[in-house]
């Protein structure tokens, strides 16, 4: 496996991580839009692989954890750490 698949593979398992923590009070809209913006990852890893293309197949990989990483709010959770750790350094 190379360097890219490599990534890619990581990817998407930090996005079935993330997919199997979704909280239980998320609400429908909210269930909706992740649905949506999977979906759209998706039709676009299709093309991408009919493509060949890997570099952007894990763009769009890399793009859609980030947002759902931002969209869940854990972003606020992982800098709140961060400034945790260093508080005591």
């Amino acid at each position: 496996m190379n360097d890219i698949e490599n990534l890619i593979e990581s990817r998407m398992e930090a996005i079935k991580i993330m997919m199997e923590n979704l909280q239980d009070d998320l609400l429908i809209h909210e269930l909706e839009h992740i649905a949506s913006r999977h979906n759209d990852l998706i039709a676009q890893s299709r093309f991408w692989h009919k493509q060949n293309n890997k570099e952007r197949y894990l763009y769009d990989l890399t793009d859609y954890a980030q947002w759902l990483f931002k969209y869940l709010g854990w972003q606020d959770i992982e800098i709140e750490n961060k400034l945790n750790e260093n508080k005591y350094e």
